[in-house]
């Protein structure tokens, strides 16, 4: 957990002053820095910091059981009409479905979540660009990441 933070902190970090930007985390839940864009101004920047040291761990609470996962994310992420979105994960995109008394965790296509955002993106007439920080990333999953974020304009980058 400590390497990731090093990763977000730096790319937060790299920033320019004119870039607006979020930072969503999740798991089966989703949480973010904020509920709109900042400017990546310093004080934002240090807010950011701290957020990411204080709360990007653990598993974000399940708000809407229709949205997990990835796509919890990434919805929370394209409401707030970035330019840009950070995305650090594992890669391992599975929905929650509960069955009977417990849940299992099939896996979807990384095409299936880069149609949902195309299609949420289109509705609000907006673009935005796409970058993920992978860790232990899985090969099937690596390639994934990286059709999403060359589709969205960005860069995988993994550690």
């Amino acid at each position: 957990i400590e390497r990731i933070h090093e990763e977000v902190v730096s790319l937060i970090e790299g920033l320019d002053s004119g870039t607006l930007f979020g930072i969503v985390q999740f798991s089966q839940g989703a949480r973010r820095f904020a509920p709109q864009l900042a400017p990546a101004i310093k004080g934002n920047k240090e807010a950011a910091t701290r957020w990411t040291q204080s709360e990007l761990r653990g598993n974000p609470k399940v708000e809407d059981d229709r949205l997990l996962g990835h796509e919890a994310g990434l919805q929370l992420a394209v409401e707030m009409e970035p330019d840009l979105i950070f995305l650090v994960t594992d890669g391992v995109l599975n929905k929650r479905v509960r069955s009977g008394g417990s849940y299992k965790y099939p896996e979807i296509p990384y095409e299936i979540l880069i149609g949902a955002i195309e299609k949420q993106l289109r509705e609000l007439g907006t673009r935005t660009r796409i970058h993920a920080v992978g860790f232990e990333l899985k090969e099937k999953d690596r390639s994934g990441l990286d059709r999403l974020t060359r589709r969205f304009g960005g860069t995988l980058r993994e550690f």
